[in-house]
């Protein structure tokens, strides 16, 4: 079973946060976006300005292998450069070892005719619905970091289904929103960013 923890960390708006994640949907909520958008990051793996984050007892910001057990949607995201969106994604997949076709992460969440789209004429909240189902795609993450679900044009009912199903597989899955309402409907332990400061006394293992 997986574990995140989060040693002294401090970046940005973000002024402290410490804790351990388990196996399980964990929400965390705040008022702060700035402060959110910053844990989240340092939770898929960007380096923190101090501290870091341990997955299984290894650095993500400095240890690939961990760095690719992980799921992530940001605040902003951004596809790597390619002439459409699905050669886009393609290169996505073939970078974490999957040979699914584009078509096979898009269609299912209703993106397919975007396949051919330019990249560049995506849009933030495209850009972060591509990223969205790239995320609830990725078969051998055991770390799942979303900024935001609720908020981007997949169904809801299928990224709900398919984070019920990263948790039944035994990942650990941490929802990061401003909603709190949104947020704590998906269930789950629940933890908080107040001033600047991440709150797990409430994170259940």
């Amino acid at each position: 079973m997986s574990r995140l923890e989060l040693s002294g960390v401090s970046d940005g708006a973000l002024r402290l946060a410490a804790g351990r994640f388990d196996p399980a949907c964990t929400v965390v909520s705040g008022d702060d976006a700035s402060a959110l958008a910053a844990l989240a990051a340092v939770m898929s793996g960007v380096a923190p300005a101090r501290g870091q984050a341990l997955l299984d007892g290894k650095p993500l910001s400095a240890w690939p292998p961990a760095r690719r057990r992980v799921a992530s949607v940001l605040a902003r995201e951004a596809l790597p450069p390619a002439e459409s969106v699905g050669r886009a994604v393609t290169r996505v997949l073939a970078a974490r070892g999957d040979e699914r076709r584009a078509n096979d992460v898009l269609e299912p969440f209703g993106l397919g005719a975007w396949s051919s789209k330019r990249s560049v004429a995506l849009d933030h909240d495209e850009l972060r619905s591509v990223a969205l189902a790239l995320a609830l795609t990725h078969a051998a993450a055991d770390l799942f970091v979303l900024y935001e679900p609720a908020s981007s044009s997949l169904d809801r009912v299928l990224v709900r289904e398919r984070i019920a199903a990263a948790v039944t597989r035994g990942a650990v899955v941490v929802l990061v929103s401003a909603n709190t309402a949104v947020a704590e409907s998906f269930g789950g332990p629940h933890a908080a960013v107040v001033g600047g400061v991440l709150q797990t006394s409430v994170v259940a293992a």
